[in-house]
Protein backbone atom coordinates (compact mmCIF):
# COMPACT_ATOMS: atom_id res chain seq x y z
CA UNK A 1 0.00 0.00 0.00
CA UNK A 2 2.85 2.32 0.79
CA UNK A 3 4.10 1.89 -2.79
CA UNK A 4 0.90 2.71 -4.03
CA UNK A 5 0.73 5.96 -1.94
CA UNK A 6 4.24 6.82 -3.34
CA UNK A 7 3.20 6.31 -6.69
CA UNK A 8 -0.30 8.41 -6.53
CA UNK A 9 1.57 11.21 -4.78
CA UNK A 10 4.41 10.52 -7.65
CA UNK A 11 1.48 10.69 -10.14
CA UNK A 12 0.09 14.21 -8.52
CA UNK A 13 3.70 15.76 -8.20
CA UNK A 14 3.84 15.18 -12.06
CA UNK A 15 0.26 16.60 -12.46
CA UNK A 16 0.95 19.83 -10.85
CA UNK A 17 4.34 20.55 -12.17
CA UNK A 18 2.16 20.49 -15.65
CA UNK A 19 -0.71 21.82 -14.79
CA UNK A 20 0.43 25.57 -16.15
CA UNK A 21 0.62 24.66 -19.61
CA UNK A 22 -2.30 22.04 -19.84
CA UNK A 23 -4.85 24.51 -17.88
CA UNK A 24 -3.73 27.06 -21.07
CA UNK A 25 -4.26 24.01 -23.44
CA UNK A 26 -7.53 23.35 -21.69
CA UNK A 27 -8.85 26.71 -20.88
CA UNK A 28 -8.19 28.33 -24.13
CA UNK A 29 -7.92 26.00 -26.95
CA UNK A 30 -9.33 28.34 -29.75
CA UNK A 31 -6.22 30.59 -29.24
CA UNK A 32 -4.02 28.00 -29.55
CA UNK A 33 -5.45 27.04 -32.72
CA UNK A 34 -5.63 30.95 -33.45
CA UNK A 35 -2.12 31.29 -33.38
CA UNK A 36 -1.20 28.01 -34.88
CA UNK A 37 -3.37 28.92 -37.89
CA UNK A 38 -1.23 32.46 -38.04
CA UNK A 39 1.50 30.92 -38.11
CA UNK A 40 0.96 28.43 -40.81
CA UNK A 41 -0.40 31.62 -43.19
CA UNK A 42 2.80 33.10 -42.19
CA UNK A 43 4.36 30.85 -44.28
CA UNK A 44 1.97 31.47 -47.42
CA UNK A 45 2.93 33.76 -49.89
CA UNK A 46 1.04 36.83 -49.70
CA UNK A 47 -0.16 37.10 -53.43
CA UNK A 48 -1.45 33.36 -52.77
CA UNK A 49 -3.27 34.29 -49.82
CA UNK A 50 -5.33 37.43 -51.11
CA UNK A 51 -5.91 34.57 -54.66
CA UNK A 52 -7.37 32.31 -52.20
CA UNK A 53 -9.07 34.73 -50.61
CA UNK A 54 -11.02 36.14 -53.40
CA UNK A 55 -11.41 32.66 -54.68
CA UNK A 56 -12.92 31.86 -51.51
CA UNK A 57 -15.25 34.74 -50.89
CA UNK A 58 -16.80 33.90 -54.91
CA UNK A 59 -17.22 29.99 -53.95
CA UNK A 60 -19.24 31.51 -50.76
CA UNK A 61 -21.53 33.61 -52.69
CA UNK A 62 -21.79 31.13 -55.46
CA UNK A 63 -23.36 28.43 -52.92
CA UNK A 64 -25.05 31.59 -50.95
CA UNK A 65 -22.70 30.66 -47.63
CA UNK A 66 -20.46 32.64 -45.84
CA UNK A 67 -16.75 32.70 -45.42
CA UNK A 68 -16.62 31.70 -42.18
CA UNK A 69 -18.85 27.97 -42.21
CA UNK A 70 -16.99 26.85 -45.48
CA UNK A 71 -13.43 27.41 -43.77
CA UNK A 72 -15.02 25.80 -40.41
CA UNK A 73 -15.54 22.57 -38.76
CA UNK A 74 -18.81 22.03 -39.73
CA UNK A 75 -19.39 17.96 -41.34
CA UNK A 76 -22.89 19.29 -42.83
CA UNK A 77 -23.37 18.11 -46.54
CA UNK A 78 -24.50 21.78 -47.94
CA UNK A 79 -20.76 23.00 -46.09
CA UNK A 80 -18.57 20.38 -47.48
CA UNK A 81 -19.88 20.63 -50.98
CA UNK A 82 -18.07 23.98 -51.13
CA UNK A 83 -15.44 23.69 -49.25
CA UNK A 84 -15.00 20.79 -51.90
CA UNK A 85 -15.28 22.88 -54.30
CA UNK A 86 -12.72 25.64 -53.00
CA UNK A 87 -10.18 22.91 -52.37
CA UNK A 88 -10.19 21.34 -56.05
CA UNK A 89 -10.07 24.99 -57.50
CA UNK A 90 -7.05 26.27 -55.25
CA UNK A 91 -5.11 23.02 -56.09
CA UNK A 92 -6.27 22.71 -59.89
CA UNK A 93 -6.40 27.04 -60.82
CA UNK A 94 -3.70 28.83 -58.13
CA UNK A 95 -1.63 25.08 -58.12
CA UNK A 96 -1.50 25.91 -54.30
CA UNK A 97 0.06 23.06 -52.21
CA UNK A 98 -2.45 21.01 -49.91
CA UNK A 99 -0.52 21.91 -46.61
CA UNK A 100 -1.02 26.06 -47.68
CA UNK A 101 -4.52 24.86 -48.57
CA UNK A 102 -5.30 23.20 -44.95
CA UNK A 103 -3.37 26.04 -43.08
CA UNK A 104 -5.79 28.46 -45.19
CA UNK A 105 -9.25 26.49 -44.46
CA UNK A 106 -8.35 26.60 -40.49
CA UNK A 107 -5.77 24.66 -39.89
CA UNK A 108 -6.59 21.58 -41.95
CA UNK A 109 -3.95 18.69 -41.77
CA UNK A 110 -2.86 17.95 -45.52
CA UNK A 111 -4.45 14.64 -45.95
CA UNK A 112 -7.82 15.94 -45.60
CA UNK A 113 -7.18 18.21 -48.50
CA UNK A 114 -5.95 15.08 -50.55
CA UNK A 115 -8.67 13.22 -49.61
CA UNK A 116 -11.03 16.30 -50.94
CA UNK A 117 -9.23 16.71 -54.13
CA UNK A 118 -8.26 13.79 -54.84
CA UNK A 119 -11.40 11.34 -53.42
CA UNK A 120 -14.31 13.94 -52.48
CA UNK A 121 -14.49 15.74 -55.51
CA UNK A 122 -14.94 13.19 -58.62
CA UNK A 123 -17.49 10.98 -56.37
CA UNK A 124 -19.58 14.70 -56.31
CA UNK A 125 -19.33 14.88 -59.78
CA UNK A 126 -20.63 11.32 -60.38
CA UNK A 127 -23.43 11.55 -58.07
CA UNK A 128 -24.05 15.10 -58.74
CA UNK A 129 -23.63 16.30 -62.06
CA UNK A 130 -24.19 19.90 -61.12
CA UNK A 131 -21.01 20.31 -59.53
CA UNK A 132 -19.22 19.73 -62.58
CA UNK A 133 -20.70 22.89 -63.86
CA UNK A 134 -20.27 24.70 -60.62
CA UNK A 135 -16.52 24.23 -60.90
CA UNK A 136 -16.69 25.81 -63.98
CA UNK A 137 -18.85 28.28 -63.52
CA UNK A 138 -17.04 29.29 -59.92
CA UNK A 139 -13.55 28.49 -62.63
CA UNK A 140 -14.96 31.35 -64.95
CA UNK A 141 -16.23 33.82 -62.44
CA UNK A 142 -12.48 33.80 -60.82
CA UNK A 143 -10.47 34.00 -64.45
CA UNK A 144 -13.05 36.83 -64.94
CA UNK A 145 -11.78 38.81 -61.68
CA UNK A 146 -8.05 37.99 -62.96
CA UNK A 147 -8.19 39.76 -66.12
Amino acid sequence: MNTANKTERKFLKALIRHSKSLEYKIDHPWETEQKFRQRKLGLIEVERVKKMNILIKIVSAYYERSVEDIRGHSRKRFLITPRHVFCHIAYITLKMEYASIGAFLGGRDHSTIIHSVRDSVPVLEFNYPEVTEDIKNITDLYDRTFR
